[in-house]
């Protein structure tokens, strides 16, 4: 076996995680390093949804009317 061959290689992270559990069998920590990275992916996914569909928008209008009720509301509610 050569010297490139005691662990498996992949990315940066993936070599430290392996570096620090270095007790553990190199091939199943490269499987945790992986998993790590599939559920950061799997969080973002979404965030790619939002980023494809476009952000929603209210209408001005609609804006404006929440807003003079809302400073309605706290004229109305605001002591002498």
């Amino acid at each position: 076996m050569g010297p490139y061959q005691s662990a498996p290689r992949a990315g940066y992270v993936e070599s430290l995680y392996v570096s620090f559990f270095s007790s553990v069998p190199a091939s199943t920590i490269l499987v945790l390093a992986l998993l790590a990275r599939f559920m950061q992916m799997a969080t973002a996914l979404p965030g790619v949804i939002v980023y494809f569909s476009g952000p929603k928008l209210p209408k001005a209008e609609a804006m404006e009317a929440e807003l003079e009720t809302g400073e309605e509301a706290e004229i109305g509610t605001r002591k002498p």
